[in-house]
């Protein structure tokens, strides 16, 4: 089951903001109103996994076709749960869309027990595995909400796979294995900003307001990352044991097993089928998106960055998602 409303095609303008999320988190749409108007994302940090301390940073892209830049703010959560911060707010004035949208183009399949996903797309949302999708348990799960802290609430934009694994993967359960093939490593928002448009981020007694360039390239990118760190996430992919393959079992804290399931495992699997071919960045709207992949790949995901965590294509630290809301 899902709620996620679907946005089957990417806008062919740019977006000057992006949102990126990596490590342990998850990503849910929640409607007050019950009908899906005024409708929001949350973000829901997981904060009762050991080494897991959310940091964000703040990045000015712009032009600069360099990798090598350095965040121009940076704050780091507190290391004590449960984490003294309970909301982040992300506003953005005069945004089109003014609401959220998940990126679902029309050509996709899940995976099944013999075949991996069939991905058209790899900014395709549903490469985030959703524990309350079809992949998964199919149903909404009674969640902890105690380890969802902080939440980030976003209410405008357009939510994509940012960084996909170029290694494929299975779940598995006993006598219950499914292929899923690639896995996202890094989602993230596009925010699509109209003259005069602004966005604010505000937690305690924190803020950050970024208006729009009066000239040149606007381009910011807030990176969100819970991942936990090298010395400690030295993780062997092809371990039985699942605590030394990944990270993935830390998700089973923030819910409960359904009685008539089991614990699914997120084990590597060469047979599940290639990952989705790459986007050019020629394409109209996708040149910022692809321009803070390679970022992101440089600083984020490459093991050659001194901010690289261990947990990368083999053994990936990356967002899940709860679909029923």
């Amino acid at each position: 089951m899902s709620n996620f409303p679907p946005a089957t095609s990417l806008p062919t303008t740019e977006p000057q903001i992006i949102l990126a999320f990596h490590g342990l988190m998850s990503l849910s749409f929640k409607s007050p109103e019950g009908n899906g108007n005024n409708g929001f994302c949350e973000v829901g940090i997981h904060d009762n996994a050991p080494h897991h301390d959310l940091k964000l940073k703040v990045f000015d892209i712009g032009d600069n076709p360099s990798n090598n830049i350095e965040p121009f703010y940076t704050f780091n959560f507190a290391t004590t749960h449960p984490s003294p911060t309970d909301l982040i707010r992300f506003d953005a004035v005069n945004a089109n869309p003014q609401r959220v949208g998940f990126y679902e183009p029309l050509t996709f399949a899940p995976g099944t027990a013999t075949q991996g996903r069939f991905v058209a797309d790899p900014f395709d949302f549903r490469l985030v595995n959703d524990f309350e999708g079809p992949e998964f348990y199919n149903r909404t799960l009674d969640k902890n909400l105690s380890t969802f802290r902080p939440r980030l609430f976003v209410k405008s934009g357009i939510f994509v796979t940012l960084v996909r694994t170029t290694k494929e993967f299975k779940r598995e359960a006993p006598l219950d294995p499914l292929k899923l093939g690639s896995v996202a490593e890094i989602a993230g928002a596009g925010i699509y900003l109209q003259p005069d448009g602004v966005v604010g981020l505000r937690f305690g007694q924190q803020a950050i307001t970024l208006p729009l360039k009066p000239g040149g390239r606007t381009l910011y990118l807030f990176l969100f990352d819970n991942a936990c760190p090298p010395e400690v996430c030295n993780f062997e992919h092809t371990s039985p044991i699942k605590e030394r393959r990944n990270d993935f079992f830390e998700y089973y804290k923030m819910f409960r097993i359904p009685d008539d399931k089991e614990e699914f495992e997120l084990k590597s699997d060469p047979s599940a089928g290639g990952p989705a071919t790459e986007e050019p960045a020629t394409i109209p709207g996708r040149a910022n998106y692809v321009r803070v992949r390679s970022f992101l790949l440089a600083n984020v995901v490459s093991e050659k960055s001194p901010d690289a965590t261990k947990s990368n294509n083999e053994a990936p630290c990356g967002p899940g998602a709860f679909g029923g809301g």
